[in-house]
């Protein structure tokens, strides 16, 4: 069966495959530039966030693996991390690591989801 008559399983197959994905000194976040590009094709743009138990089950497994996988790091806006935050927003889906723990039905222990990203540039401004 090819991926025209499976997309999900396409998918799934994809998502099994992330958490081998190694960071490297040349791409020093690759599974928020996977997550990046994984969003963009499977993802429109949307004002509200979609309902999780209306999501395919290969966007579910996608979003909850990535809820495990990725680190409050990989949200960080650039310069010191990636877009990742801007492309779940632009999806209508949640931004931050706790949020999308909370969305996908995983322990947020320790986190707010509610919480906005800290401020990367903080440590440089003049108090």
């Amino acid at each position: 069966m090819g991926a025209a008559e499976d997309p999900d399983g396409v998918l799934l197959e994809i998502v099994r495959a992330l958490p081998r994905i190694e960071e490297t000194g040349v791409v020093p976040r690759p599974l928020a530039v996977r997550a990046e590009n994984l969003l963009e094709a499977l993802f429109d743009p949307a004002d509200t966030v979609p309902v999780f138990a209306e999501l395919s089950p290969g966007r579910r497994e996608l979003l909850r693996v990535l809820a495990e996988l990725l680190t409050a790091a990989d949200f960080q806006p650039v310069p010191f991390g990636s877009d990742l935050h801007e492309r779940f927003t632009q999806y209508g889906l949640p931004g931050t690591r706790p949020a999308l723990r909370a969305y996908v039905g995983l322990s947020t222990k320790g986190e707010d989801p509610s919480a906005p990203l800290p401020d990367p540039w903080a440590p440089f401004r003049n108090h």
